[in-house]
């Protein structure tokens, strides 16, 4: 073992102009891909070049740390060296998340390394693309630490300048760092550091690199892009989630520097050795080739992941005679790699061509999806069905199979799920269909199988199916759960329930499930059977029902209990969404079948129709779709008053301030300031006065509580409770809304609209809104206004001419839906009966 402090030997590097000491630390898991990262290195420097490598770490068994010496050559040197006894006992080093303790040494470098007065630093989940020398050779300009600006979304943003206290514009990523030796001792950095981890209450994200951009605020000179690429913003889950989204700005120039990558940086739980999702990752299995010492470890740890490739049955629906099975194959591997699988269909082989896909990270393992259906018939599974899947042709190795949160049978206890007469049953690697026989000892296995279940969920579980059979006998009609909000009635939930109130269909027993708190409760029960989601009565329903019908599906009512041993019990009860307005945009991001598992979803419209089963991200089949029209529409009343109504949607940036508990931000959001400024516009104002108008502003709920306190003119009024769409349907003259689905309401008892979208450059990257099939200048029921005044200028013209809709407009509401009567309930109810006969439901 080197002593800490010797130098390079003169006799061996005087032919090289220079010599160049890189760092690197790392530890017994991570040493193969420190490798990977020495030999990109080494791939890409110059031979003019002695490069000097260390790698601190912390107890290196002998074969790896000869593995490292290995990869010395004429013009490297590497050194392993064991720094745990530069480590103070006393200084408080914590691990957090896939940080370990090795990450504090870069702290410790000009103290291990005293002989050099500049280093560079490496993490080791790094490929080195350019000349490293390039890198050696920037000027400090007398900083301590020269570093590449963070990449980060609005939620890293938040803690690095709410918690750090900094400015995220002057944070560094510390993957990739030039130490300079003599000033980080000048200005004691170390110490300081050191200091800042003893004395802060702050649970550090990332502590050394906190605690450096800390300390080494006023000493930090920033370097380009290239030098520390982050590579995990091109994965699909940070280029499509509000959450992870980039400002457009920043998303430009980070994609303008892919293009001269010199050091890709495999940040992130995510890493190119346990994926294979992206074009980064080929190029580190590239360099992983070329690392002889460690090539067969990589290999073999990727390899060994057992759950690499599984498929997963998520959901099956009995449409007539067919049974038809939705699932989708996890795959590490790239979309681009994986066209194809393998099924065995009582040892027939057949090809399963996969579609569509997505990106799932599933425990730092960030899976590909890729979907498939099959369809059978009930006459094929008469006399038994067996199914393994395979990715190879010849059908060697079986693929493990999975049960996704809808699918009735469960692959942990081997539960069968019982449909009309048969059963369905994964066991291992087979799908096993057949005739439903034994059901009684197939029950008590499952008890018995549940009381080894170590989860609370198990016992639970176990409780509640005791429960289920021992009371099924006294429910003998369908119980139907109807609901809107959990607080709150009034949409499309309580039209529908209305309706069977009046109806009384034979044999069906509605409830309408509402909180016992809300004003609608009392109401409701009048006219029918409620009952509160937090009662043992619900519960007990939940357990019964055949039908669970709701215009939002809030969680509680959606899955009131943790039922993940009771999905072979719940194969009955279907979810129908009768949607809380007209779609318009993409919303598959939260109206997609893997959150809900709708059996039924409601249209209105042939335009919102043919979006959604053309959009595969919905994962809706045509069977699950049905176009009848909203129920509410049934009970809209036109008796317009000289009410003008104001009805904005939310803002995810406004609801994201309130969860972290900083409401007062909202009021200095772009959102909040605009309808201020509106509300307290005096030619607004002025206007209303002179032609006896009353100007009304209902924010959304999600939003309503910033505007409780606003103060405004006798004739502006703030609604912020007890909210009565059906009021405002009826009573308005004219809708000012900015993205609501709302505007439908309006438009079909042809009333005027008039759309603001002042924030229209962020409405599709800082919010849930993706744009779909729905073009507000091409098909909207009104002028779009992008700014106050215009708005303003409209609204006054609207009050002159007595708001009535123009012909252009009234067109535009006569051709787009597709029905404009009063049957819309019934054609709902009609649709839900007859769910599983075969045909389209439109």
């Amino acid at each position: 073992m080197a002593d800490f402090n010797d130098g390079v030997n003169t006799l061996e590097t005087v032919r090289f102009e220079k010599t160049v000491p890189v760092v690197f630390a790392t530890n017994e898991n991570y040493a193969p891909y420190a490798g990977v990262a020495i030999c990109s290195m080494l791939e890409n420097s110059s031979e003019k070049n002695f490069y000097d490598v260390y790698v601190f770490h912390t107890g290196l068994s002998d074969k790896t740390t000869e593995n490292f010496e290995k990869l010395s050559r004429k013009n490297c040197r590497v050194t392993c060296l064991d720094g745990n006894s530069y480590i103070d006992a006393e200084i408080p080093l914590y691990e957090n998340f896939h940080f370990s303790k090795e990450m504090y040494y870069r702290i410790l470098i000009p103290t291990i390394l005293p002989q050099y007065d500049k280093v560079i630093y490496l993490d080791s989940d790094t490929v080195i693309l350019g000349d490293i020398d390039e890198l050696f050779d920037t000027d400090t300009e007398g900083c301590a630490v020269c570093g590449v600006n963070d990449v980060m979304h609005s939620v890293s943003k938040e803690y690095v300048r709410n918690v750090l206290g900094l400015n995220p514009d002057r944070y560094i990523n510390s993957g990739v760092l030039i130490i300079d030796c003599k000033r980080f001792k000048e200005y004691e950095i170390k110490e300081k550091c050191f200091s800042v981890l003893k004395s802060s209450d702050i649970k550090f994200r990332y502590p050394d690199q906190d605690i450096i951009n800390i300390v080494c605020q006023d000493h930090i000179k920033f370097l380009d892009r290239a030098w520390n690429y982050i590579w995990h913003y091109h994965f699909p889950r940070y280029n499509q989630s509000p959450a992870y989204l980039l400002p457009d700005g920043e998303k430009e120039d980070y994609l303008k520097a892919a293009d001269n990558i010199k050091i890709l940086h495999y940040t992130s739980n995510i890493k190119p050795w346990n994926n294979y999702c992206t074009a980064f990752t080929k190029i580190f299995f590239d360099y992983a080739n070329k690392t002889e010492p460690f090539r067969d470890e990589i290999y073999k740890r990727y390899n060994e992941i057992p759950m690499k490739n599984y498929v997963v049955f998520q959901f099956m629906d009995v449409i007539g005679d067919e049974v038809i099975l939705t699932g989708n194959l996890c795959t590490l591997e790239d979309f681009l790699y994986t066209d194809t699988i393998f099924a065995s269909v009582n040892g027939k082989k057949q090809n399963v061509p996969l579609s569509g896909g997505r990106y799932l990270d599933i425990n730092g393992l960030c899976y590909a999806q890729r979907f498939f259906r099959l369809v059978f018939s009930k006459t094929d599974i008469e006399n038994g069905l067996e199914i393994t899947f395979s990715k190879d042709p010849d059908m060697m190795t079986n693929l493990n199979l999975a049960s996704g949160r809808f699918f009735p049978a469960h692959d942990y206890l081997s539960i069968p799920a019982y449909f009309e007469k048969y059963y369905v049953r994964i066991n291992g690697t087979s799908l096993l269909f057949g005739k439903a026989e034994k059901k009684i000892k197939n029950e008590l296995k499952t008890l018995k199988n549940l009381l080894k279940v170590k989860k609370k969920s198990g016992k639970k579980s176990f409780v509640l199916r005791i429960f289920y059979f021992l009371t099924k006998i006294f429910f003998r009609k369908e119980i139907w759960l109807i609901s809107d909000r959990t607080t709150s009635a009034g949409d499309n939930g309580e039209a529908f329930f209305r309706y069977l109130c009046e109806k009384r269909p034979k044999g069906i027993k509605p409830y309408f499930v509402i909180e016992k708190s809300s004003p609608d409760f009392k109401r409701l029960k009048k006219i029918g059977r409620v009952v509160s989601p937090d009662s043992i009565k619900f519960y007990v329903l939940y357990l019964h029902c055949s039908k669970n019908i709701s215009s939002q599906f809030d969680e509680p009512i959606l899955s009131p209990f943790y039922d993940e041993f009771l999905k072979d019990l719940m194969i009955k009860r279907k979810n129908i969404f009768l949607q809380h307005g007209i779609i318009k945009d993409d919303l598959s991001r939260a109206y997609n079948r893997f959150n809900q598992n709708m059996s039924l979803f409601i249209t209105s419209a042939r335009a919102e129709y043919e979006s959604i089963v053309n959009t595969s991200a919905y994962f809706i089949n045509d069977y699950n779709l049905a176009l009848t029209g909203l129920a509410r529409y049934d009970l809209l009343e036109n008796d317009a008053k000289k009410i003008i109504y104001i009805l904005p949607t939310w803002r995810k940036s406004i609801t994201l301030d309130l969860r972290e508990e900083d409401p007062d931000k909202a009021y200095e959001s772009r959102f909040y300031k605009f309808y201020d400024s509106l509300l307290h516009d005096p030619n607004l104002i002025c206007a209303a006065r002179k032609n006896g108008y009353k100007i009304k502003f209902v924010p959304h709920e999600l939003v309503r509580q910033y505007f409780k306190n606003m103060q405004t003119d006798d004739c502006v009024e703030i609604i912020t409770e007890n909210v009565v769409y059906s009021d405002i349907f009826r009573e308005g003259a004219l809708l000012v809304t900015d993205y609501s689905s709302t505007a439908f309401d309006f438009a079909y008892l042809r009333k005027p609209v008039l759309y603001c979208q002042f924030d229209i450059d962020e409405i599709y990257t800082a919010h849930t809104y993706k744009k779909g099939y729905f073009d507000y200048e091409r098909d909207g029921f009104g002028k779009v206004l992008y700014d106050q005044q215009n708005l303003v200028d409209e609204i006054i013209s609207n009050m002159e001419s007595g708001c009535t809709l123009l012909p252009e407009y009234r067109k535009k509401a006569d051709g787009f839906f597709e029905y404009n009567d009063k049957n819309n309930r019934k054609r709902i109810f009609d649709c839900i009966i007859n769910y599983g006969k075969k045909g389209n439901l439109i």
